[in-house]
Parts: C-alpha cells; structure tokens; sequence
C-alpha cells in the first residue's frame, strides 16, 4: 500500500438487538479498534440512529474515516440503504435510510447490509465457507437468520427477502419460534422456576454439556428443530456447506453431533452426504468482516482487501 492507502480509515459497525459493535479497519483490513455498546432497541430505531451517529463521530475524531460499513438487522436495500422491514426487537426501525442520513451528514460513502447476509460473505470469502460453493449460512440466537451464497455473491432473491428463513413455517410455528436460543431460556427457567435471565442461553448449553437432564432435553429439542428446519432448506437449496452462526457458534463442539444427528432423522442418505454442516469461522466479528467486504465490492477501486 501506498502512503496514501495507509491512512485509510473504515468503520465497520454490526448493530444487533442486543450490542452495537463496532471497529475501525485499514485498507487490508487489519482492525486497529473494537468496541461494542448496548443497543437498548426497546428505545426505538432513532435512538439507535443516534447512537450510530454518536460513534461516527467519536471515531473521526480518533484519524478521520475513508468509509462507513454497516450490518444491521431487518430487511434491507442495499441499493438504497433503507431498512425495509425490521422485527419487534427493533421498533420503529423500518424506514430509517442510514447510507442517505449519514452521508448527508459526515460526507464519506456509507453501505449498509443485512447482518446474516455480512456473516455469509465473510465466512464464504475468507472463513468455514471458503472451499465451498455454495453456501447456506444460519445464525442462531434471539432469532433465525438466513444467507444463500453463491460463487461469492449473496443471493437476494426478487424482492431483497431471500432465505428470511426465521418465519419459515414448521409444524407448531415459525422456525425462530421453536428453534433459537431464547426457546432454551424460557423452558429451562420455567422448569426450574427461576427468572429467564438467570438462564442465558450460554448458560444452558453448558450446564447441558455438563449433564444437567433439563438442559440436555431443552438443547435436544431446539437442535432437533434446527435439523428439521435446515433438512428444509437443504432440499430446496442443495448447498455444499451449511455454516452455523450467531450466538451458538462458541459451542460448536457440544452442538454439531446433535444437530448432525437430526439432520440424519430428515435428509435423504443421497442428499446427507452430500451436505456439510460446519460452524462459523469468524463469531463476534463475523458481521463486521462481511460489512467491509461488501463495502468494498461496492467501491472496487478498493479491490486490494478481498
């Protein structure tokens, strides 16, 4: 890299329903800062907004900033940088266009991505996926997200919603109703008549890898719905790799043999072994790497970092 390359500066920023993280990245993509803060959705998608624009700031004001990359949650335009459709986590939130907002305001060119579609490019591009083509990413935690990847690409479908895969109907409800993570909080706090935050869902998978019977049976449960679900896709889709994501992706170790096992139960031997389920390469910063990848297939005379 030249002089002038060197000092290039992109904020890359991941906002979930949870945490807002965040990192400051040079052209090759090295991370020179990482911070997260609290989201606090339940205040609205303007609080959010004004959050992102309060981090912006501070970040210029560490060496200036060459680009803004944004994963985010919801339906997204990647075009125009709009939030098209975002879930009751996140209230208020549909309609709120960060790249036309804080381009006006901070004059630096701003992408912004679905999150689950970020985790896909960066674990196709440069993590588990990378050998393999295609590739169907989940991410399981408060919700189930989908990403389809081929030859590198996202596939968005007609209308930006491919692989919305967490209101996929299965018998008893929607996917990310039986299948994610706050299913394991809310049954083992019940049966153990304790409060929901006593049992994250970090909590229960470890307390069921260390032999606890509620947990191991709550896991047992949620992992036979991912199986089912992802059997589903696979069908429809054929990937040549399923990634595992999001907030199960540390416990990839307890969690493969049982989610292998149920995709046993529901896929064709033919369709089985010719289906890799692996887990996610990249976890926490899975997000932020796909938003600076897709930040630079956007401006591709910045083609030197992928």
């Amino acid at each position: 890299m030249n002089n002038d390359e060197k000092a290039m500066r992109f904020l890359l920023l991941d906002i979930g329903g949870a945490t807002i993280k965040w990192g400051v990245v040079n052209l090759d993509g090295t991370f020179l800062a990482r911070q997260e803060i609290k989201t606090e959705a339940a205040l609205g998608g303007q609080q959010i907004l004004t959050k992102v624009k309060q981090i912006i700031t501070q970040e210029r004001q560490n060496g200036g900033l060459s680009g803004i990359a944004i994963a985010t949650a919801g339906i997204i335009d990647h075009e125009s940088g709009e939030i098209v459709f975002a879930g009751p986590l996140l209230p208020q939130y549909s309609g709120i266009n960060f790249k036309r907002l804080l381009e006006r305001q901070f004059a630096v060119p701003v992408e912004v991505e679905n999150d689950v579609n970020c985790m896909g490019l960066a674990e196709s591009i440069s993590g588990a996926g990378e050998a393999g083509n295609p590739n169907l990413c989940l991410s399981v935690g408060t919700g189930i997200g989908g990403c389809l990847v081929v030859d590198q690409q996202i596939y968005r479908g007609f209308s930006n919603s491919s692989c919305e895969i967490g209101y996929m109907n299965l018998p008893g409800g929607e996917f990310q109703d039986m299948g994610a993570t706050n299913v394991l909080s809310r049954r083992v706090a019940k049966q153990m008549g304790e409060s929901i935050e006593r049992w994250t869902s970090q909590r229960v998978i470890d307390a069921a890898a260390n032999g606890n019977e509620i947990c191991r049976e709550a896991v047992v449960e949620m992992t036979g719905v991912l199986g089912q679900g992802i059997a589903n896709l696979c069908y429809v889709l054929n990937p040549q790799l399923v990634i595992i994501g999001g907030e199960i992706a540390g416990h990839a170790k307890y969690l493969k043999p049982l989610i292998d096992r149920a995709l046993g139960r529901y896929l064709l031997p033919i369709v089985r072994q010719n289906t890799t389920l692996t887990f996610a390469h990249y976890q926490d910063d899975a997000g932020l790497i796909g938003a600076f990848y897709h930040f630079i297939m956007k401006h591709p005379y910045l083609d030197k970092s992928v």
